[in-house]
């Protein structure tokens, strides 16, 4: 009998605590929406900006941190294609839900441009600022396939797919 009392009183304390516990920290809670468009977006990383803290938003573009220790804190979004988000500081005291919307701006990332070109005239390897690789007509005469372009799939960077019994397909450094 001694022991289920000790369980039950256990157990109280244990809720109880719980309870003072969750009464001593916030949550911040919202949506994230494309600022163009008004879309909500599923997928999006928030997080406290310091902490380890953070959610991701749902299908219906909405987030939740919980238990987080009155303070001031910052809050960061971020989407693979869009501008990073990042709030003015935000107070969070006791038992308190704050409510922060967020709108995200799409930005497009340049990347490294390629530039590929081809010419009669013999270009001498070492005094190109590029990478150039040849072919020689020996080289297409000798090499087996349908078409010529059998003989640019042994250079460096391209591949070459036979999509058909008529239609090859050639991609050079990612690009088709």
């Amino acid at each position: 009998m001694k022991i289920r009392v000790t369980i039950v009183m256990l157990g109280f304390l244990l809720l109880s605590a719980a309870g003072a516990w969750a009464q001593n920290t916030g949550t911040i809670e919202g949506t994230v929406t494309d600022q163009e468009t008004g879309e909500v977006m599923p997928a999006v990383n928030v997080s406290l900006i310091g902490t380890t803290k953070g959610s991701a938003t749902g299908e219906s573009g909405t987030y939740r941190i919980t238990g987080i220790k009155p303070g001031k804190y910052r809050v960061k979004a971020s989407y693979i294609g869009y501008a990073p988000y990042e709030s003015e500081q935000i107070t969070i005291s006791a038992g308190e839900t704050k409510t922060l919307d967020i709108h995200l701006e799409e930005k497009v990332w340049q990347g490294n441009e390629i530039v590929v070109s081809g010419s009669k005239q013999p270009e001498k390897l070492l005094e190109s600022p590029t990478t150039i690789e040849r072919v020689s007509e020996d080289e297409l005469q000798n090499t087996g396939g349908p078409t010529f372009l059998s003989s640019i799939s042994n250079l460096k960077g391209v591949t070459f797919t036979n999509a058909g019994i008529n239609t090859q397909l050639i991609s050079a450094r990612g690009f088709n």
